[in-house]
């Protein structure tokens, strides 16, 4: 029954709970708004659903528009128009975050809006490719038919070449940015579909210096009853490194099941003699059935992104690293501790490192805090979790490492207070990391603090930290090593701006939160529980 508000130029509504036709109520008695965000991953907007044009019926003289893929939980999927009843001539940014190619519903929503949006200048996304598609990824003929005119029916000779050019848009854009177009379709069977779109679009695909064979081309060879095809997967991917027209920068691969890492090793070979690969990303084939990686992986000199998941990276310590490895990711890797150090000590540019998961197996010989921050000289984003403490010696822990990590701006470690270790890691490295910006933690759910609480807060009277500007903790139970540590940092941080606390224990936030802003704080920041 509210009438909005007449002279409302902005708004932003960010986990913002609100009913549908609420929604369009507000929007519709805002009419001169020309900015509008629905975003965050968990907005909350019940009631009933609408339809594209009922929205943007509410928006005529939008200019900026940000939103994001939870949209769809409200808006009507099924009656998604060809175009707009009226077009948005005022559009100039679009930003649609967390965008999913995988089930067409945001790609068919982006090229509605981009038909609609004749002056739109700047089109930002966020692409993820986590969500699950239920069904087939949308032909990619969709893609080019939503961007160009309809065909005017030739009755006696067809359109010539100039007046296709006129009606195709998107093959008149430049060679760059159709690149990139292509480059952004799930993987590379969807863009090899693009050469049937006309004979100009025929090599187009081929000179993409991406190239992204995942699970699903996988699993279509893998459910083959013929143990001769079980591996054709292998051999299209060396079909289409053979066709290759361009340079080849990034490939990601996944490995199915009962293939050998001599097929994988004939393909980085054939990398490494004739490309220049910038980015690796290899899948082992599933959970705890680690793919020996072979050696030949480190003849990729110019790598500076290295992603590997589920795989077997325990080689003896005698390979060369990768002088210009940048990122490094280790996600459910086996390797030894003597192995890792010598990789990380041979990749004097690593400036990103994460190594994560439950249960990660590191066998052999233990090292310490010293022997492995040695080994980052120069780490700028840091991510690991409590299993580190299977393989580095918790009681050789030193109060301060001899040379501080000056360059670590952020650092996520999925914690456990359990008996104290992961605290004291947390805080030594605290410690050492003067210029550190952001903390970002994940405790262990089902972990309690079953030993004395040993910590020595007094110890560590002389942290300060002087560029920490964000403090974010998921699963915080509220146990009094979990608040000591949030009392300390805020106590200790003058440019803390937001402290972002995600409660584990049900119905505590407004005490948690009553709690933490009666502690001392160095500076008015503004604290979140939820």
């Amino acid at each position: 029954m509210f009438k909005g508000f007449a002279s409302l130029r902005s708004l932003v509504l960010d986990d913002v709970e609100i009913s549908t036709k609420t929604l369009l109520h507000l929007l519709s008695n805002s009419p001169s708004l020309k900015r509008f965000s629905l975003i965050s991953c968990y907005a909350h907007i019940d009631g009933i659903c609408c339809t594209i044009i009922d929205l943007f019926k509410c928006l005529p003289v939008i200019e900026h528009l940000t939103t994001c893929y939870d949209v769809f939980e409200w808006l009507v999927l099924d009656t998604v128009p060809k175009e707009l009843p009226t077009l948005l001539f005022h559009l100039r940014y679009f930003c649609f975050d967390y965008m999913c190619f995988m089930d067409g519903y945001g790609l068919a929503f982006l090229l509605i809006l981009i038909k609609c949006s004749p002056n739109l200048q700047k089109v930002k996304l966020e692409i993820v490719w986590e969500h699950e598609c239920d069904g087939e990824w949308p032909p990619i003929h969709y893609f080019v038919s939503v961007q160009q005119k309809e065909q005017p029916k030739m009755k006696k000779k067809r359109a010539g070449k100039a007046t296709q050019l006129s009606m195709d848009r998107i093959s008149t854009l430049p060679q760059p940015i159709l690149e990139i177009i292509i480059s952004l379709l799930p993987t590379t069977k969807e863009a090899a579909r693009t050469s049937i779109l006309s004979r100009e679009w025929r090599y187009k695909w081929n000179k993409i210096p991406k190239l992204k064979f995942d699970n699903f081309d996988l699993k279509m060879h893998v459910r083959s009853t013929k143990t001769n095809t079980r591996c054709k997967y292998f051999s299209d991917v060396h079909q289409v490194l053979l066709l290759r027209q361009g340079p080849v920068h990034e490939l990601t691969i996944h490995i199915c099941e009962g293939c050998d890492r001599y097929e994988l090793d004939e393909i980085i070979l054939h990398l490494a003699k004739n490309h220049t690969i910038k980015k690796l990303t290899v899948y082992g084939w599933d959970f705890r059935a680690w793919f020996k990686l072979p050696i030949s992986v480190f003849l990729l000199h110019h790598l500076a992104d290295l992603y590997l998941c589920s795989v077997n990276l325990d080689h003896q310590p005698i390979f060369n690293g990768f002088a210009s490895l940048r990122s490094l990711v280790l996600h459910d890797v086996r390797i030894s501790a003597k192995s890792l150090l010598h990789l990380l000590s041979n990749c004097p540019s690593l400036k990103s490192f994460r190594l994560t998961w439950d249960d990660v197996y590191i066998d052999d010989i233990h090292c310490t805090v010293i022997e492995l921050f040695k080994c980052l000289p120069v780490i700028e984003h840091l991510t690991t979790c409590y299993d580190i403490f299977k393989w580095l010696i918790l009681d050789s822990v030193p109060k301060a490492l001899p040379t501080s990590l000056f360059h670590l701006r952020y650092f996520r470690f999925d914690i456990c207070f359990k008996e104290g270790y992961g605290l004291a890691f947390l805080l030594i490295l605290i410690r050492c990391s003067p210029n550190l910006q952001k903390i970002n933690l994940e405790i262990e759910p089902g972990h309690e603090c079953d030993g004395e609480y040993v910590v020595v807060w007094e110890d560590y009277s002389d942290v300060w930290l002087e560029h920490l500007h964000e403090l974010e903790i998921e699963y915080f139970a509220n146990s009094k090593p979990e608040m000591d540590f949030v009392k300390f940092i805020l106590a200790r941080s003058p440019k803390l701006k937001n402290v972002r606390i995600r409660s584990a224990v049900y119905r505590e936030d407004s005490k948690m939160l009553k709690t933490l802003l009666e502690a001392p704080r160095a500076s008015p920041v503004i604290i979140t529980v939820r």
